[in-house]
């Protein structure tokens, strides 16, 4: 038992810092009815419910304040790294070579849930979905961009339908719209063998007017 300080009483003294305080407090209504309606495992009266909700109050602030606090710590370590983006990430291959000390990677996109799984594997995270049906805005700001946009219809080794293909041809505009919109300091995309020729160089010539006409 706990409680009283009387000499043999049998129960264990207690600080004076743990004694409970009379204190008074005006609610409404309103709040004592909510207050009376809130259920705790083995709490019964009104005067424990507003202990523990106070309590729960204070522990929610606290952490609150751990979060922000934790969180401005992050931020000002992470404003000397350079921030990336991985489009098209495929498995994580050109994150690999990119990602050190010095640079973080702030969003990833990968439609193919084999591959998506496979690069939450390797980095502990789960890409995006289908870059298409993200909006350019939703994308966090970022230094550099990394896309290893579909080869096969640029490649040698697929039907070299370039910007006809239907699905895969036009991502590279993807990868323009999040250019114009975000203007990452510099970007990376990925190169197959076939690209030059593509067309007769048309689809080349396209991707070069097209990144020159950003200022790229």
């Amino acid at each position: 038992m706990r409680g009283g300080n009387r000499k043999g009483s049998g129960r264990k003294s207690l600080l004076e810092c743990e004694k409970r305080k009379n204190k008074n407090i005006y609610i409404t209504d309103a709040l004592y009815e909510s207050i009376q309606q809130i259920e705790f495992d083995e709490v019964l009266s009104f005067s424990q419910k507003c202990v523990e909700l106070i309590q729960e109050g204070i522990n929610s602030l606290s952490q609150k304040e751990d979060f922000i606090n934790g969180f401005g710590k992050d931020e000002s370590e992470n404003n000397s790294k350079l921030t990336f983006i991985d489009l098209f990430a495929g498995i994580g291959g050109i994150r690999k070579g990119f990602e050190d000390a010095n640079t973080m990677c702030v969003f990833s996109s990968e439609w193919d849930k084999y591959a998506a799984a496979t690069y939450k594997a390797n980095y502990g995270e789960v890409p995006y979905g289908d870059i298409t049906k993200i909006s350019e805005k939703d994308i966090p700001d970022h230094d550099v961009l990394l896309a290893g946009f579909p080869c096969q219809p640029f490649s040698n080794i697929g039907k070299r339908e370039g910007f006809l293909h239907e699905t895969q041809g036009n991502l590279f505009f993807d990868i323009l719209r999040i250019l114009k919109e975000k203007k990452p300091r510099m970007f990376l995309l990925e190169n197959v063998k076939g690209l030059l020729t593509n067309d007769s160089g048309k689809t080349f010539e396209i991707i070069t007017d097209s990144l020159n006409q950003l200022n790229y």
